[in-house]
């Protein structure tokens, strides 16, 4: 019999073996907890260093705006596809409302 598998006689049995699963479940679930809270952590301590390390911090300015300005041009175009889109559909709309009605 492996180490894992148990024989549940009675209802104590049972309970103690609910307890211990439950158990277990916590202490797996504050290691996840932890493990992730150390990975954002180190995540953060490498791009601190990475800014650190980077004799002009303007870079990383410039690259932030960048993406901010790539961002908003990307939101108008979207949004100018979308009211294109709209107008679009709403012709077809009247169309088949035109046609239907005579």
């Amino acid at each position: 019999m492996s180490a894992g598998v148990y024989h549940i006689q009675t209802q104590a049995d049972a309970q103690v073996e609910l307890e211990r699963q439950r158990l277990m479940r916590q202490v797996r679930d504050a290691q996840r907890t932890e493990r992730a809270s150390e990975n954002k952590r180190d995540s953060r301590a490498r791009k601190r260093k990475a800014i650190d390390d980077n004799s002009s911090g303007i870079e990383a300015s410039r690259n932030a705006d960048r993406m901010a300005r790539m961002r908003e041009a990307q939101r108008a175009k979207n949004l100018e596809r979308s009211v294109e889109e709209r107008a679009d559909i709403l012709n077809k709309i009247q169309h088949r409302y035109y046609f239907l009605q005579y």
